[in-house]
């Protein structure tokens, strides 16, 4: 009882951290998107998009294996060290690579490349991210939700500052980073009075060796998959302008504030299969069938009023000068329920080792997520990107079930969730 009440707790934090990010973000995000209007916006959207793709190279794959390796080992301060030097490194080699990539551009980036470089010095904190990892471990999420909504209202009040005195679009860049170092000294701040003061950090150069040859396959899945949520805002600009990609990036923010639906079910519901997958291989389909069901069911409760809702809420919190999102943001929300049957698929199998076919999956999709934006974004803009995008992930979550026949059994499952879904 006590263990349920823990994790309901736990819970009921990330559920207040992820409402407290809606919020804040839509209307803050609306107040800037008015005063940058979609040009200036699409440049900072690119700078963001460039900086999260180039970042998923910081952890070097160990992001998904962080929580278990703190939890298999005594010796905490060991493993959270190792792990803040794995990413420090990684993300000095993230900022190169943007750096890289902006020099050899075909295109120029409205005269504003100093944006994504401010933009891509938020990655220099996400090695403070391993903070949270520890407290997962310990199933306490509250300590990371206050650093979280320190630095999000904090964030908040830089932008409003910036828009009430009228300031140029590098300050809002600035922000970026800003918000990033503040959430880094909450978290440590944090672990300091949970007690984790008691583990101090030192580097292991054999357990960074042994985590990163765990680590490096799934460090190209985040970087596949990263690209396959990103490549269209990059490609924007050059097959269309920077202003379609403004309108673009409102209908992606509108869209991915759903996200939060498969996420929070995931992560009560996922420990469940893992802990089936011990008993019995009927107790283990019984609960993937489960899990599958109530990520389509929570998809689709989601995606219903969210159709009638949005073409308003973007008038009322973006302006009329976006009203043109609605119809990639509706397109994208119906793929909620592509990337709710991928997220529920990657629980298995991680669970099971199988990360080949992970990679394989995200890959098809990915390329097709490619052709489809070449083919479509020059023709329709941010609404081809928005199919192209339905399309791909439709690819990467659901038919890439039926292209491998050692993953049939999932997209039985699957499809017996999406036509009938059972609690």
């Amino acid at each position: 009882m006590a263990v349920k009440i823990k994790n309901l707790t736990n819970i009921a934090w990330l559920s207040v951290d992820t409402g407290g990010q809606l919020i804040v973000g839509f209307l803050i995000g609306g107040l800037v998107a008015r005063y940058l209007g979609p040009s200036a916006l699409g440049d900072l959207s690119f700078a963001i998009a460039l900086m999260a793709i180039f970042s998923s190279f910081s952890d070097l794959g160990t992001n998904s294996i962080a929580v278990r390796e703190i939890l298999a080992t005594r010796h905490a301060g060991e493993v959270l060290g190792t792990l803040f030097s794995i990413k420090l490194f990684g993300s000095i080699i993230a900022i190169l690579l943007t750096l890289a990539f902006i020099s050899v551009l075909p295109f120029s980036i409205k005269g504003e490349p100093a944006v994504v470089i401010v933009v891509a010095l938020t990655t220099l904190f996400q090695g403070w991210e391993i903070i949270d990892f520890w407290f997962q471990a310990q199933v306490s999420s509250k300590w990371t939700v206050w650093a979280r909504l320190i630095a999000l209202l904090i964030s908040a009040a830089l932008n409003v500052t910036f828009v009430c005195f009228r300031f140029p679009l590098i300050y809002f860049a600035w922000a970026i980073p800003l918000a990033a170092a503040v959430k880094a000294l909450c978290l440590s701040v944090s672990y300091r009075l949970a007690g984790g003061g008691s583990y101090p950090w030192r580097f292991s150069f054999k357990m960074a060796k042994g985590l990163v040859q765990s680590g490096i396959l799934l460090m190209f899945c985040s970087v596949m998959k990263m690209a396959h949520l990103r490549f269209d805002q990059i490609l924007l600009p050059y097959l269309s302008d920077s202003n379609q990609l403004g309108i673009y990036s409102v209908a992606v923010r509108l869209s991915e504030a759903l996200y939060f639906v498969p996420a929070i079910l995931y992560m009560t519901y996922a420990p469940a299969v893992l802990t089936a997958r011990q008993e019995s291989l009927e107790a283990y389909e019984h609960e993937m069938k489960r899990l599958y069901s109530k990520l389509i069911l929570g998809s689709y409760l989601a995606i219903l009023p969210s159709i009638i809702l949005v073409g308003p809420i973007t008038s009322l919190i973006f302006g009329a000068q976006y009203q043109g999102a609605t119809p990639a943001a509706i397109i994208r929300i119906i793929s909620l329920i592509f990337v709710s049957l991928g997220l529920g698929r990657s629980a298995a199998l991680i669970a099971e080792n199988r990360l080949w076919e992970y990679f394989f999956c995200i890959l098809q999709g990915a390329i097709c997520n490619v052709i489809l934006d070449v083919i479509l974004i020059p023709a329709w803009g941010g609404t081809g990107a928005a199919w192209a995008s339905l399309v791909s992930l439709a690819v990467t979550g659901y038919f890439s079930s039926f292209l491998n026949p050692k993953l049939w059994n999932h997209a039985r499952l699957q499809t017996e969730a999406l036509l009938w879904p059972r609690l």
